[in-house]
């Protein structure tokens, strides 16, 4: 029998306010926290959360083709869902939404032509015994 976890996640960061000598920070009255400066935390914690959306999007999408047998047309809607959250990340994310998708591009560039290595390496050789030449 699967075991059952619970993950609490806590989306409140507070900051300490005492100084080096344990005592409140005379510009914090009554000890209260005041809440951090959490831009680039939240920044993070935003793209991650698309990331994780584009990678569940290309698994259901993926299924997709798989139950339905349609590869092709599954394929196309895998390309448009990833051009689709490239878009949203540069739109949300400016500079580091383009550092993001330049990344997401680039590394489909290189399995596509280790893809395509393979592909030709294998073609070759089934023309090799065969008796064709390339």
């Amino acid at each position: 029998m699967a075991k059952e976890y619970r993950i609490r996640i806590q989306n409140e960061l507070t900051v300490d306010s005492h100084d080096v000598t344990g005592q409140n920070n005379p510009a914090d009255k009554n000890g209260i926290q005041k809440p951090k400066d959490s831009s680039k935390e939240q920044t993070a914690s935003e793209a991650l959360a698309v990331y994780t959306f584009k990678k569940a999007a290309q698994t259901a999408l993926s299924n997709f083709g798989a139950l339905t047998g349609d590869y092709i047309q599954s394929a196309y809607l895998q390309s448009a869902a990833s051009i689709a959250t490239d878009v949203i990340m540069i739109a949300k994310f400016g500079w580091a939404g383009v550092a993001m998708a330049a990344v997401d591009v680039v590394s489909k560039g290189v399995g596509f032509f280790a893809d395509m290595t393979t592909q030709n390496r294998n073609a070759e050789q089934l023309a090799v015994r065969t008796g064709g030449s390339r």
